[in-house]
């Protein structure tokens, strides 16, 4: 059994593979299960696995999500984190979406979306949103896959002693060298 292909596959994708890509990289349901057994893989969703046994980071969790229920992409608040915005504006006001702030983000769910004409059951801690302009709205060459945000975000941060909008986010600013 060769598993450079599937270790490729793993590295792309944060260290989550799917079934089917497994299949593709030339494994089989035996071989699956024997990286099961020896704990080279655990089960995150029914047919998607990651590479460790311990707490799913939040990137690995929504690569799950996407693979999960291919075709599909990431929307709402989770596209817009994966798209590096430094805060989203939510009901309960500003949350940081990086560094140590961010740890209780990972047990809020990931959201997908999936083509309209698709009917879904998500796992636990996935929301899912059916969208009749899947094709249009989502950047399928992205990784992991997610929905156009660019629509929901204001260019410019909000002016001192104002209250900014419930859908206003912007992108983080460049590290300088």
């Amino acid at each position: 059994m060769d598993l450079s292909s599937a270790v490729r596959v793993l590295r792309s994708q944060d260290g989550v593979i799917s079934r089917a890509q497994a299949f593709e990289c030339g494994l089989d349901d035996n071989a699956l299960e024997r990286l099961l057994r020896r704990r080279e893989l655990a089960r995150l969703h029914p047919g998607v696995y990651v590479d460790h046994t311990g707490m799913p980071t939040w990137s690995q969790r929504a690569w799950g999500a996407v693979l999960f229920h291919s075709p599909a992409a990431l929307a709402g608040p989770s596209a817009l984190r994966a798209h590096g915005l430094r805060s989203v504006v939510d009901e309960r006001g500003w949350r940081p979406s990086g560094g140590d702030a961010a740890r209780p983000l990972l047990l809020e769910p990931i959201h997908v979306v999936v083509d309209a004409s698709r009917r879904v059951v998500p796992p636990p801690g996935v929301v899912v949103t059916r969208r009749t302009d899947f094709d249009e709205r989502v950047q399928l060459h992205l990784s992991p896959p997610r929905s156009d945000s660019t629509r929901l975000c204001s260019t410019s941060p909000p002016r001192a002693g104002t209250r900014p909008a419930p859908s206003l986010c912007w992108p983080m600013p460049a590290k300088e060298e």
